[in-house]
C-alpha cells in the first residue's frame, strides 16, 4: 500500500495547472517569492496503485499586513483525490504571497 504522502503528491501532480498558473490567479508570480504555508491530508479510504482524479477548490483568501514583513495575502486551497466515486483524501494547503505595494 503507497504512503499517504503520495495523496498529496498526486493531488498537487493532477491539479491540471502549473503553479505559476496558480500564482497569477491571484496577480502574482513565482519572483514575487510565494511560500508554503500550512498543509494538512485527510485521508478517507486507503490509497492504492492506479488511477485518481483531482478536484480542487479555493478555501480562503485573506491579506495581511505585519509590522516587519509588509502586506501578504494567505491563500487557503484543497484537492480532493477521487479513484472512481469514491474521495480518498482531502488535502488542504496555503499558500504565503507578499505584496510589495499593497496595503
Amino acid at each position: 500500500m503507497p504512503p499517504p504522502v503520495l495523496a498529496w503528491m498526486a493531488s498537487v501532480g493532477g491539479k491540471g495547472l502549473t503553479w505559476d498558473e496558480l500564482f497569477a490567479w491571484f496577480d502574482a508570480t513565482a519572483d514575487d517569492g510565494p511560500m508554503f504555508g500550512e498543509h494538512r491530508t485527510t485521508m478517507h479510504a486507503p490509497l492504492s496503485y492506479g488511477r485518481y482524479r483531482v478536484t480542487g477548490s479555493i478555501t480562503s483568501f485573506d491579506r495581511k499586513v505585519g509590522r516587519r514583513t509588509g502586506t501578504f495575502d494567505i491563500v487557503g486551497y484543497e484537492f480532493d483525490l477521487w479513484r472512481g466515486d469514491e474521495k480518498v483524501a482531502t488535502c488542504w494547503n496555503s499558500l504565503v504571497l507578499p505584496r510589495k505595494d499593497a496595503s
